[in-house]
C-alpha cells in the first residue's frame, strides 16, 4: 500500500499501537525500547536531523505497510480465559 502516511513522532508509547495498526512510523529519537518494530520494519529512528526525518518519513511512505504483527494475533486474553476454565 504504497502512499500510506506514516506518523513522525518522539512520544514512546504509541509506536507499539501504530505497528498492530499497520501505521509506518518514524521516531524523531535516536533510539527506542521496542526493537521489534524496527525488525519488522514497521518503524525507522530519524533523530533530530530535519534531513533525515524527511528522507525516513518518505521511504516509509513508499514502503507501505506489509510488516507482520510482532506482539502476536491480539488472542492472549482468550487464550488465559481458556486455560482458567480448564
Amino acid at each position: 500500500m504504497a502512499g500510506i502516511r506514516p506518523w513522525l513522532w518522539s512520544v514512546r508509547a504509541e509506536c507499539r499501537e501504530a505497528c498492530i495498526l499497520g501505521v509506518p512510523w518514524v521516531t524523531l529519537r535516536d533510539n527506542t525500547e521496542r526493537p521489534e518494530i524496527l525488525g519488522v520494519k514497521s518503524n525507522v529512528l530519524a533523530g533530530a536531523d530535519a534531513l533525515r526525518m524527511v528522507e525516513n518519513a518518505k521511504r516509509m511512505m513508499q514502503q507501505g505497510n506489509w510488516w507482520k504483527n510482532p506482539f502476536g494475533g491480539g488472542r492472549a486474553g482468550k487464550i488465559i480465559v481458556e486455560h482458567l476454565r480448564n
